[in-house]
């Protein structure tokens, strides 16, 4: 989704919800190439760091996906 799009959809609060859902999953799927990298070069505050950082929006975007 571009930008703009994702502009287009949070000018209509009918539409926050999804584009906030969108937001949360590129930003999760934005932290998995961090923590690969992490592990391939055993550097464990980059792993524990995404490990958090990875928690956290994925349980917001897990109950998102859950309870609607």
């Amino acid at each position: 989704m571009r930008l703009h799009g994702i502009v287009g959809l949070v000018r209509d609060a009918r539409n926050l919800p999804s584009a906030l859902a969108a937001l949360y999953t590129l930003f999760t799927l934005g932290v998995v190439p961090w923590l690969v990298y992490g592990i391939l070069i055993y550097s464990w505050p980059i792993i524990f760091a995404n490990c958090v950082t990875l928690l956290l929006p994925g349980a917001v975007l897990a109950m998102k996906v859950e309870f609607g």
